[in-house]
């Protein structure tokens, strides 16, 4: 798919939309791990030495710090998305696209809905980014006592197993939220969350909800494994 792309549309257009990825990125990750640092102090504290209890409550800061900062960044993730699978009328090179830039997208996002059309599939999103954030902070902050690593290579190593072990556990939620916003540009396709899990299975096969985990996994060694390292080092 990759090189499809690149072959009809140019190299260029597989940074379509990373301005705004970066606006969404950047203060996204910093809210995260903030609240998760403060929100610590206020959570059952597990039995010394209990580590099932510790990641019980490592997970549970991590999930609700993971949903609170993906909420205060909605509206620039849905565009974010918007843009990067606008590939115009056709895959051909130039072809005419449906938005030109993120002013414009979120123009006529909302005048299509309002608000609402800044947050499609957005109670889909709290699950899996509980789900997902959950077990990537909860299993590096359980991890890390066990393995001590040391300097940054394997803080690195450490980061991206459990982002990858994440990954795995939140694709096809993270492809359902995923599959919503596309969809909620065109209007109101999918009632929640669990018709278009249904709707995908059932005309596209269960494979369906896995599409892209190759690429998620990869992109997971670049983006929050290299986050969490530098936090840790």
């Amino acid at each position: 798919e990759m090189a499809r792309v690149v072959q009809e549309q140019g190299v260029l257009s597989l940074w379509r939309g990373n301005w705004s990825n970066i606006l969404r990125y950047a203060p996204q990750q910093a809210i995260m791990l903030e609240s998760k640092t403060r929100l610590k102090p206020y959570l059952p504290k597990p039995k010394k030495g209990d580590f099932w209890q510790g990641l019980a409550v490592n997970c549970l800061a991590g999930g609700i710090a993971g949903s609170f900062s993906m909420v205060c960044t909605y509206p620039i993730d849905v565009v974010r998305t918007l843009m990067a699978v606008d590939l115009g009328s056709s895959m051909a090179k130039g072809a005419p696209r449906e938005y030109n830039g993120m002013v414009d997208c979120y123009r006529k996002l909302y005048a299509e809905r309002g608000w609402r059309g800044l947050t499609p599939g957005l109670g889909t999103s709290v699950v899996c980014y509980f789900w997902y954030r959950g077990i990537i902070l909860g299993l590096n902050d359980s991890v890390r006592p066990l393995v001590q690593p040391v300097g940054f290579a394997q803080e690195w190593a450490t980061s991206y197993a459990t982002t990858a072990v994440a990954g795995l556990a939140a694709h096809p939620l993270d492809t359902v939220r995923r599959r919503m916003v596309k969809a909620g540009g065109k209007g109101r396709k999918y009632r929640h969350g669990w018709h278009c899990a249904v709707t995908m299975v059932e005309k596209e096969g269960w494979r369906s909800v896995w599409n892209g985990l190759t690429a998620q996994l990869v992109r997971a060694a670049f983006s929050q494994s290299l986050v969490l390292a530098l936090f840790n080092t």
